[in-house]
């Protein structure tokens, strides 16, 4: 092995880049700002590499040309002296690029959560926060949040460190401070394969409303705050989310804002309900009526054919060119604008408001919303049958079918499913309550399982079942179960299942008592509680799994019942637009407007666009407020409002 040459100190100026180096890859701007800030305030720790470029005494960088360009980024500052020397070793030019191959390859960066623990003893140091941020070349968010990080259990940090959780997952855990709590979680979540950060998130803040949430928004932070409510603040959150602990004064805050909104119009229906939360299955309760158009110019009535003539050219085309898209904008904008002046001059007619009510709510924006022109079954106006009662018709138009039930009962099955096998611990607490109930109770209790090792099946009369989502997540899971002891005979069977690893078993355990869960909707009368509970335990994001189709829904409701629940979500100005439309074309373009594909639905505003695209029908999503739900029969229904 040949000595390593000595070290020389070459003229910064004397100095260039050498062609041989093999680092071609710019690093980002902030990683060199965050070297030239470190070797301000440090120094130079490591010498360059170099060969000689020419006989005039010039020498090119082989190893060190990002150290190279920050020393001459500080000389230009004037930080450097115009006569700095650079320590460098120097090598003969047919090793250079094999050296500056070896010296990038082996390199290891440290570990992330080494540096947070660095950041946290310079603080434990005295130093301050704003001088960290500025030797490390770096803002004073991003040293707060490693501080963060650094403060979490050390358990966590090891999980960390063995590759146990990522990043993200450990980010969930500094939303609190509380140790006890992080691996309390840490206990609940680490069994399972898959622990979302959305998960540990939502169970170290499940007490907790968060200010992005409506209530929140609608409440605010500054009044919260002002009432005397803490708050915890979340450091890795895009949009700087806050946690309100203090959930009984939120909602305080926000009847009395709902209450001071109500009185205002009062005078305005026959009635005026403020409700912190009202959703489909509230209002599908109520007849509706609607205001009168403002009666159209012939100038306005013909810009509407103009528009509409020239929308339907565009579509029609294949490609469209930048003007051709800034043109439909245009259009949509314009259009837009009209329909907004025609509403402002559309009013409800004295006989509807003495009859009708409106409901005042809080906005999926977390905006003060009024739901108008809400009839209960007793004022409605007599049926055209004679002999008919109002209220047995508002039924029959609010009722599906009961095909239609047990398939969204399928698919709410399937899911759940998909998440009770990846969630042994909740696996292990079902079938333990179901063993408790048939073992211990005296009498006869219907349980959530059917624990004789009897598999529910989830059927669907559609046949769409095979490749959802779901049932990809579950043939995954089922994959990587543990199985060939089956085909051993039974001693032996037996004798290889008990050698098996803990988490293997705990696996095949989630997995079969997920097989025998019962299917339902939380909408139906008797629906089991435990079932609702469990799945609100185990966090599913239905959006992710199932969206309402022309096929699977849309076109399997009435047309009224359609254009109620599109009222509720996109506003009377969109129902109104398609009121008319045929029941197949109104289903296709409900579901353009339900289903995020990436696309905008013409017509349908952001906001509304967001609540379409979590939308679900009653009962498919789990709610303990629900009629299966663990909500006590007679609380009151203002008081169940999520964070």
């Amino acid at each position: 092995m040949e000595p390593v040459a000595a070290i020389r100190k070459i003229p910064l100026d004397r100095l260039t880049l050498s062609p041989a180096n093999v680092r071609k890859t710019p690093a980002p701007p902030s990683a060199d700002a965050e070297l030239q800030a470190s070797i301000a305030a440090h120094g130079l720790k490591q010498n360059l590499i170099v060969h000689a470029a020419d006989a005039k005494g010039d020498f090119a960088v082989v190893v060190g040309g990002r150290r190279l360009k920050a020393l001459q980024a500080l000389q230009a500052e004037g930080l450097l002296p115009a006569d700095y020397r650079v320590p460098c070793q120097v090598e003969a030019l047919d090793t250079a690029a094999e050296t500056s191959l070896v010296e990038n390859a082996v390199r290891l960066a440290m570990h992330p959560a080494d540096e947070f623990e660095a950041m946290a003893a310079l603080v434990d140091a005295g130093e301050e926060i704003a001088a960290i941020a500025t030797r490390f070349g770096t803002t004073e968010h991003h040293v707060r949040q490693r501080l963060k990080l650094a403060r979490v259990a050390p358990d966590l940090l090891d999980a960390y460190r063995a590759e146990e959780m990522d990043l993200e997952v450990l980010m969930a855990f500094a939303v609190t401070d509380d140790r006890d709590a992080q691996l309390s979680v840490w206990n609940t979540v680490k069994a399972s394969r898959h622990r979302p950060a959305h998960w540990v998130r939502r169970l170290l803040t499940e007490n907790s409303i968060s200010s992005t949430s409506g209530i929140g928004r609608f409440v605010g932070i500054e009044a919260y705050e002002a009432a005397g409510g803490s708050v915890r603040r979340d450091l890795f959150s895009r949009d700087r989310e806050a946690f309100m602990d203090d959930v009984q004064l939120v909602r305080r805050l926000a009847d009395e804002k709902l209450q001071a909104a109500a009185q205002e119009i009062s005078g305005d229906w026959k009635w005026v309900e403020p409700m912190p939360q009202c959703d489909y299955s509230h209002t599908s309760k109520f007849g509706r009526v609607y205001p009168e158009a403002a009666e159209m110019s012939p100038e306005v009535e013909q810009e509407f054919q103009e528009i509409t003539a020239r929308e339907g050219e565009l579509e029609d085309l294949d490609d469209w060119t930048d003007e051709q898209h800034a043109e439909m904008e245009a259009l949509t904008e314009r259009r837009e604008a009209l329909e907004a002046e025609l509403d402002d001059r559309a009013n409800y007619t004295a006989e509807d408001r003495q009859r009708a009510g409106c409901i005042v709510t809080i906005g999926y924006n977390g905006e003060l919303e009024l739901r108008q022109g809400l009839v209960k079954p007793e004022d409605a106006a007599p049926s055209r049958e004679p002999g008919a009662d109002p209220a047995t018709e508002t039924d029959k138009a609010n009722t599906f079918s009961q095909v239609l039930i047990e398939d969204l009962a399928a698919h709410r099955l399937q899911i759940t499913k998909a998440h009770l096998v990846a969630d042994p611990e909740a696996a292990f607490d079902l079938a333990l309550y179901s063993l408790c109930i048939d073992i211990l109770e005296t009498g006869y209790r219907a349980g959530p399982l059917d624990l004789r090792a009897v598999r529910s099946r989830e059927v669907s009369s559609r046949g769409d079942l095979d490749d959802t989502p779901a049932a990809r997540v579950l043939e995954v899971q089922q994959a990587g179960l543990q199985i060939g002891w089956i085909m051993l005979p039974a001693a032996e069977g037996f004798q290889a299942l008990c050698n098996l690893t803990h988490e293997a078993k705990r696996a095949l355990f989630a997995w079969c008592v997920a097989q025998t869960l019962r299917p339902q909707l939380g909408t139906e009368r008797g629906a089991n509680p435990v079932i609702e509970l469990i799945g609100e335990r185990l966090g599913i994001d239905f959006v992710a799994f199932w969206r309402p189709t022309a096929d699977n829904y849309w076109g399997r409701i009435t047309k009224p019942q359609a254009l109620a629940i599109a009222g509720d979500v996109l506003g009377e100005r969109w129902t109104r637009t398609h009121a008319g439309d045929k029941k197949g074309v109104l289903a296709k373009v409900l579901e353009a407007a339900f289903v995020d594909d990436g696309t905008t639905a013409l017509g349908v505003d952001p906001d509304s666009r967001a609540r379409a695209a979590t939308w679900m029908p009653p009962g498919m999503a789990y709610d303990p407020a629900l009629p299966g739900g663990t909500a006590d029969e007679d609380a009151d229904a203002d008081d169940e409002v999520t964070s």
